[in-house]
């Protein structure tokens, strides 16, 4: 294996594990958008009713649109999946797109840091007062804390994708887990890849 397919081949493994990783956040995120479903549902309901609301109805949503907007935002950072509208860029040569694409991580990826610190000061500033929530007494700096959380992995995806781009000459690509392994195992037996692939071309 030469030095560029060890290089692939680690990156690759990386791939699986931050797959794993933001698949949970992805699911935290469609936990969250669910429960605020169903609780602006049943609030409608209440009031159509009984002329009234969930008493922690209002917390509780507030708090799950925060973990569905920021839960996830670090997955579409990492897969490259915001809505783009390109009409400089795409006229560029290919070494000065990636050179947009890194100039453009890394301010993201600077905001986001910036944005993330300042957000755990916030929390450590409300959890020193003893805020929380009115109905629940849900303490409030937890959920500043979720927010610079994420903010702060946004900010790593951004930087994994620069780390992603200059070793693979691409961003990183939305890949299921079985397209991972697939790629792993072609690097690990690159003669079992080739001779899978002959089996398939003849079948």
């Amino acid at each position: 294996m030469s030095h560029k397919q060890e290089k692939l081949y680690r990156m690759d493994k990386v791939d699986r594990v931050a797959s794993y990783i933001f698949t949970v956040f992805t699911w935290v995120a469609i936990v969250a958008a669910v429960y605020l479903a169903l609780i602006t549902v049943i609030n409608v309901i209440m009031r159509f009713i009984f002329s009234k609301n969930i008493l922690f109805g209002i917390e509780t949503s507030q708090i799950a649109l925060a973990v569905v907007a920021l839960g996830s935002l670090p997955v579409v950072t990492l897969y490259n999946g915001h809505i783009k509208v390109d009409l400089v860029v795409g006229n560029f040569k290919q070494k000065g797109q990636d050179l947009m694409t890194v100039i453009n991580l890394l301010l993201c990826g600077g905001m986001c840091g910036i944005l993330s610190y300042g957000t755990f000061l916030k929390a450590q500033k409300i959890m020193a007062q003893g805020s929380h929530t009115t109905v629940l007494r849900f303490p409030i700096w937890t959920v500043y804390a979720l927010i610079a959380v994420m903010m702060g992995f946004t900010a790593l995806c951004c930087l994994f994708n620069i780390i992603h781009l200059l070793v693979t000459g691409k961003t990183v690509e939305a890949m299921t887990f079985q397209e991972v392994r697939d790629r792993l195992r072609a690097h690990k037996h690159p003669n079992g890849a080739q001779s899978n692939g002959a089996e398939e071309g003849k079948n």
